[in-house]
């Protein structure tokens, strides 16, 4: 039985992982490091900040300190932050899968970004209150693809159910993404995903997830519902 739906957030919801490597590519550049689109798109997307900033330096052949990495995460949310403040955009209908999501199942989201860039979008967006669990960047030791954000979201989940109800299940979750690191993720944590076409491929997401679909607003929880 379908009792969750666990949304990523950056290029599921908000349509911003061009943001994100622009940025990165910002600060990077700073400290004399080359982060090209092709390679951001085929290594990093998906990562967390401090997982993706110390990737980048490791395939550098650099050393690079617990310091600096915080140094970098802060300057690049900065600049983040400033940029978004004024150039929020939102995956059309997006909100409207949201809410559906929220008037059936129990719902989270599970992010690599920090949690005030989370907040922010959906406070804009008129959608904060649709999610009680948020499990951003600063809330795990490992980012995706280790599956700790996605168990931790059923941990919190667990925690808000009713006495008389049955604890949730790992099987009983929908995870929805559009990063092969998140997708690797949520299938290490026992979870089931549909993946939307926003940042790769149909083809390059068919032989990982459960279901693709081109678009978020195209995703149809009565089509999935029969298969759990």
């Amino acid at each position: 039985m379908l009792r969750a739906v666990i949304f990523d957030f950056n290029g599921v919801i908000l349509d911003d992982e061009p943001v994100h490597m622009m940025m990165f590519q910002k600060v990077l550049a700073e400290e004399g490091l080359v982060l090209s689109q092709e390679d951001y798109y085929a290594h990093y997307l998906g990562m967390d900040d401090v997982g993706c900033l110390e990737t980048v330096y490791k395939n550098h052949n650099q050393k690079v300190t617990t310091n600096k990495i915080e140094e970098l995460v802060q300057k690049k949310s900065k600049l983040y932050d400033a940029y978004i403040a004024k150039n929020m955009q939102l995956f059309p209908k997006s909100i409207d899968v949201v809410k559906k999501a929220t008037a059936k199942y129990k719902t989270a989201i599970v992010s690599g970004a920090l949690k005030h860039e989370i907040e922010f979008a959906l406070k804009e967006a008129g959608a904060k209150k649709e999610f009680k669990v948020i499990v951003a960047q600063e809330d795990v030791d490992k980012g995706k693809p280790d599956p700790e954000g996605y168990l931790k979201a059923l941990d919190m989940l667990n925690e808000q159910i009713k006495p008389d109800e049955k604890p949730l299940m790992a099987a009983e979750c929908l995870v929805i993404e559009d990063s092969l690191e998140g997708i690797h993720s949520a299938k290490e944590a026992g979870m089931r995903v549909a993946a939307v076409a926003h940042t790769y491929e149909t083809a390059r997401l068919t032989p990982e997830a459960d279901w693709v679909f081109e678009k978020i607003g195209q995703i149809s929880f009565k089509e999935i519902e029969p298969h759990f």
